[in-house]
């Protein structure tokens, strides 16, 4: 269904912070950016005149040497280029905020003979793109064999995203859904074009692909011959193309998946991607796009304060003249942009002298350090664990994602992997019962966050995770999901699960009050909510927020009570019901996965079931229990453990709704209540 599919795979962000994007790699050439030439002649300034003061007077402090003059050309772009006015006037004003610099600007055809051009000194600055200045840099792609080594950046002046949009009757939310469709990556021979080709082909979704000019691509789109076309943006923002197609054919932003993104970053380390916040274009959601950057460079050999001189001028003039031009990709560029790539292209020692004249790489060794584990540290656990041979796990995650976490481990390492699934409730009671009798069979645990692990880590049954030895925790692991003593490790947000068979999903209900509509009446589905506490914690958050009498409405409408989650999702799928409440994204999905006409809504008010790490104190394989929570909290393990639909890493909790909030035991009063208005005491 459809919002099946829009939650689907939603993995691991691998974000360090929510809706802030993180640059750490380079981006394709834009043969889009370049400028016009000018005169290529030095000229200096005349020196000042003045009397000598008489011999015997005391003689004046000498004033402030004034700053030499100085004349240099930028390659830029071609004329007829949207980024040629920016070029123009930031040269320009950059030259009057210095007073004594020149920066004539001549037309390149970009990013390309840009290299080139700096790298043979027939110009003193250029723009790139950060990829190709990347690629030529260390002798990559283009440039393999002949690398050119001493060009190096000064700053990052531009930010553009690069869509693929496809018609909103099409259904696709991620870019699988493009696969066998009619698909145009871009006009052919622009950048934007060879990188979502080679995106398609990395990730092995094949399309059919329509070649030809944007003009041929928007009235493709128009007509209904296209089904979707990718383009780069206006900065983060839909483009001129884009707005033409919108103003006849609805569509809308078709998203990349954080497995999609785990894997490009993987085979292509140098891409970089963002994620553009709902309302780029109105109706559109959330969506996770390629980007592009782009820089000024030089020659490594340019003098240092000359460099220092003009990256002064082109940072402080920037946005007066992405203002002046109206180029939205250089609009409120900050200086982290710059700083996060410099441990892949490091700046020129002028640029680094600016950067650090201003504070800005301060500023960036001030934040905490995303210090990677020693390798050592890592190689060594790992024959620790491969020599116990053998992992025990207890999960309380459905037992899809208990299988898939121990094949994925299993086939990383030369290690046996055992798991039990069972209840959140019934796993509490067996591992207490073990612990009570002196046995731990259970190496590690994936259990439902309700305060047993911390109980268990005050009575010694669990070590605390800041204590285990693991690799690279806690480091950069996000703080609101750790206390040192536990870790969540997944979120999952309580939903509602609907038959499509028996009702469309848009006609299903997506709020709490929509469930009181009479003709849902003697079709919704329940799990007991006595079976588990998390199940309370949701009831508790919903009769909190919308009152005792609102539980006793929806007892009114005659619900079916199942035993648990699982009977309930299975009666669902067999017909006995409309609505299944509460479910989750997991649980849709392996029904789903067996052919089931299942689909879902998530209400904006939800908690949901938080999944935590927890090591065995006595474990029979102590090396395999930390290396497992090693792999587990790592950004290739939460792309493992997070890929069902409406399942949220702890590293991109951004997809998550607006008024989702993290669960809260209920009290005995509280669990007596809720039983009564729902009439299950």
């Amino acid at each position: 269904g459809e919002n099946y599919e829009k939650y689907f795979q939603r993995g691991t962000s691998m974000r360090r912070s929510t809706l802030v994007f993180r640059w750490l790699a380079v981006l394709l050439a834009l043969a889009m950016f370049a400028a016009s030439c000018g005169d290529d002649d030095d000229s200096t300034s005349a020196s000042d005149d003045g009397a000598a003061e008489p011999a015997d007077e005391p003689a004046d402090e000498p004033a402030d040497e004034p700053a030499q003059s100085l004349e240099i050309t930028l390659g830029s772009t071609n004329a007829t280029s949207s980024a040629f006015g920016l070029f123009t006037s930031h040269a320009r004003l950059a030259g009057d905020a210095d007073g004594d610099l020149t920066i004539n600007v001549r037309e390149t055809a970009a990013s390309a003979e840009n290299i080139q051009l700096v790298n043979d000194g027939d110009v003193e600055l250029g723009i790139s793109s950060w990829e190709l200045l990347y690629q030529a840099q260390n002798g990559l792609g283009d440039f393999e064999g002949a690398a050119l080594e001493c060009l190096e950046p000064i700053f990052t002046y531009l930010q553009v995203a690069e869509f693929m949009v496809a018609r909103s009757d099409l259904g696709a939310v991620t870019l699988a859904d493009l696969a066998g469709k009619k698909v145009a990556p871009s006009s052919l021979g622009a950048s934007t074009e060879a990188k979502w080709r080679n995106i398609f082909e990395v990730l092995g979704y094949d399309i059919d692909r329509f070649e030809g000019s944007l003009e041929d691509i928007v009235n493709a789109m128009k007509d209904n011959r296209l089904d979707a076309f990718g383009k780069s943006a206006a900065g983060l923002s839909p483009d001129a193309s884009m707005l033409d197609v919108a103003s006849t054919t609805d569509i809308l932003p078709v998203s990349l998946s954080d497995a999609d993104v785990a894997k490009l970053r993987a085979e292509v380390p140098f891409y970089t991607f963002g994620t553009i916040p709902a309302g780029a274009m109105d109706g559109w959601p959330e969506f996770k796009t390629p980007l592009i950057t782009a820089v000024y460079f030089v020659r490594c050999d340019m003098d240092d304060n000359e460099v220092t001189r003009i990256t002064k001028a082109l940072v402080e003039t920037l946005q007066a003249a992405a203002d002046e031009s109206g180029y939205g990709g250089a609009d409120n560029i900050p200086l982290s942009l710059t700083i996060d790539t410099i441990d892949l292209l490091p700046l020129h020692p002028g640029a680094n002298q600016y950067f650090s004249d201003v504070g800005a790489l301060d500023a960036a060794a001030d934040e905490p350090a995303d210090e990677p584990a020693d390798e050592d540290e890592v190689a060594a656990l790992v024959a620790a664990a491969e020599g116990e041979g053998k992992l025990v796990f207890y999960a309380s995650p459905v037992e899809s994602v208990a299988k898939r976490m121990a094949d994925a481990f299993g086939a990383k390492y030369d290690i046996e992997v055992e798991f039990l699934r069972l209840s959140s409730s019934t796993l509490f009671e067996r591992y207490a019962a073990e612990q009570d009798a002196g046995t731990t069979f259970a190496d590690a645990l994936l259990i439902t966050k309700t305060g047993f692990v911390r109980d268990g880590i005050g009575k010694d049954w669990f070590v605390p995770l800041d204590e285990a030895g693991i690799p690279d925790f806690p480091g950069a692991y996000p703080a609101e999901f750790t206390d040192g003593d536990t870790a969540v490790i997944q979120v999952l947000p309580w939903l509602f699960a609907v038959n499509t068979d028996l009702l469309p999903v848009d006609e299903a209900p997506q709020e709490w009050a929509d469930l009181l509509d009479p003709k849902y009446a003697g079709t919704i589905l329940l799990a007991d909510p006595n079976v588990s506490g998390a199940y309370m914690q949701l009831w508790n958050l919903v009769r909190q927020e919308l009152g005792d009498d609102f539980l006793t409405q929806v007892a009114a409408q005659d619900m079916q009570l199942y035993a648990s989650g699982s009977p309930a999702i299975e009666a669902l799928s067999a017909g006995e019901g409309f609505i299944e409440i509460p479910s989750l994204g997991a649980l849709v999905a392996g029904q789903v996965a067996q052919g089931a006409p299942l689909d879902l809504t998530i209400p904006n008010l939800t908690t949901g079931v938080e999944i935590e790490m927890a090591v065995s104190t006595d474990a029979s394989n102590p090396n395999a229990a930390r290396l497992f929570a090693h792999y587990v909290m790592s950004e290739e393990g939460q792309v493992v453990l997070n890929e069902d639909p409406a399942t949220y890493s702890v590293f991109d909790t951004s997809g998550l709704p607006s008024e989702y909030q993290s669960p809260v035991n209920a009290t005995d009063e509280e669990k007596a209540l809720i039983l009564q208005l729902l009439g299950l005491s």
